[in-house]
């Protein structure tokens, strides 16, 4: 079932009763497996392509992990391309998202919201769940010219910060046989003329909710 496809990615939609009790169930379920692995077809022999997961990929831009790639290849090495994909956890999560608000998946009830009964530190800890799940919603392939190049990406980069963002790079090689269902977010095959590192850091102890941005929200449904 292509998800992407069923229904448009936009704020407001009239749903039938059976359309909101699915999406309600999965937006339950998504409460309920916070810890799920983004689903990558991730191998432990060394291949031609990384996968990096667990993203701030509300700020991060296929550009932004080229730079930082292509800076860090061994002689004679290239990196040829790095895509940013939906996952399928991801297109599920912004289905619902797109018909029933954040909040179906925050686990927010609005009537102790208006009455002030949602203490602070719920509500953030709420936040920051949502946070992190949301760095499932994508995840990056890059591609390189030969399986050493990919290994030595791998070797320089896993485990260090991506750049000062408060994000760390968590890559997995992927097999050769991986095929992408969905279309590419995004994607950079070249340095710019000009380039500008993102400027942001990523708040794991305090989350600011990115639907308080409309221009930002709107961003986020953009493929």
């Amino acid at each position: 079932m292509k998800w992407a496809m069923d229904l448009p990615l936009q704020r407001k939609v009239v749903l039938d009763p059976d359309k909101k009790r699915m999406l309600q169930g999965l937006a339950t379920r998504f409460r309920l497996n916070r810890r799920k692995e983004t689903k990558v077809y991730m191998t432990d022999k060394e291949t031609y392509r990384l996968a990096v997961v667990n993203m701030d990929w509300d700020y991060i831009k296929a550009v932004d992990l080229y730079m930082v790639m292509a800076s860090c290849v061994p002689e004679g090495g290239r990196v040829l391309s790095v895509s940013i994909y939906p996952s399928e956890f991801g297109l599920k999560c912004m289905h619902v998202e797109a018909a029933l608000g954040p909040s179906a998946l925050i686990g927010a009830d609005c009537e102790e919201e208006e009455d002030g009964d949602l203490d602070s530190e719920t509500e953030n800890n709420k936040l920051r769940t949502y946070g992190l799940n949301r760095q499932r919603f994508y995840y990056a392939v890059v591609v390189c010219d030969c399986s050493a190049t990919a290994l030595h990406l791998y070797t320089t980069l896993d485990g260090t910060e991506f750049l000062k963002t408060a994000n760390v790079f968590d890559l997995r090689f992927i097999t050769d046989s991986m095929e992408f269902q969905y279309p590419a977010r995004d994607v950079a095959t070249e340095a710019p003329p000009s380039y500008k590192e993102p400027d942001f850091e990523t708040q794991h102890s305090k989350v600011e909710p990115i639907w308080d941005n409309d221009a930002k929200f709107d961003q986020l449904f953009a493929f």
